[in-house]
């Protein structure tokens, strides 16, 4: 009860979701784990790849931005044969949108299944992401809300310095 209540403050408080999410081929590198559920309810923690294990927190991420209708963008750093050339998918439309919750969990089962590929351009969608929040800081700013920006990554940028990167999010409200 106390996450869900927790969940949807948060969903008031924070406009937007940004998730900048390393698709990089050293994402392919077998050293990580995830939880996985028997049968008979016990669950076990068993090894895969880093791709794999972040992949089952972005289903999770993905289905509750789904469900609450909660606007999130899933910034892969490369693309991939299943995703657009446009690496950016955007989950948890307002309910007036075309967009069908079937058509976001296809897309959201088509992110997962992609796999990492390329090296870790990391910096310029740090830039990009700066960029969408500075277009709509004046609302959020009115509106008493911020965006949340989660980096999912397990290197180092291949692009520039990441923390000059981020500097602009220091006066911006995230």
């Amino acid at each position: 009860e106390g996450i869900r209540c927790e969940i949807v403050n948060a969903s008031m408080h924070f406009a937007d979701r940004y998730w900048i999410i390393d698709n990089s081929g050293s994402m392919a590198i077998n050293d990580g784990h995830r939880i996985v559920q028997s049968g008979d309810g016990h669950t076990a923690m068993i090894a895969c790849t880093r791709w794999k294990e972040l992949t089952q927190t972005l289903e999770w991420v993905g289905e509750i931005a789904i469900g609450m209708r909660a606007r999130t963008h899933f910034r892969l750093l490369n693309t991939n044969d299943r995703i657009s050339k446009d690496t950016t998918l955007t989950l948890g439309h307002h309910p007036a949108s075309t967009k069908t919750l079937n058509e976001e969990r296809t897309q959201l089962g088509a992110l997962v299944a992609s796999s990492p590929t390329g090296g870790t351009p990391l910096c310029a969608h740090i830039r990009q992401v700066v960029a969408q929040v500075r277009a709509q800081e004046n609302t959020l700013r009115r509106n008493g809300q911020r965006a949340v920006v989660t980096i999912a990554t397990d290197g180092c940028s291949t692009d520039g310095d990441v923390a000059t990167a981020l500097k602009p999010f220091e006066t911006l409200p995230v």
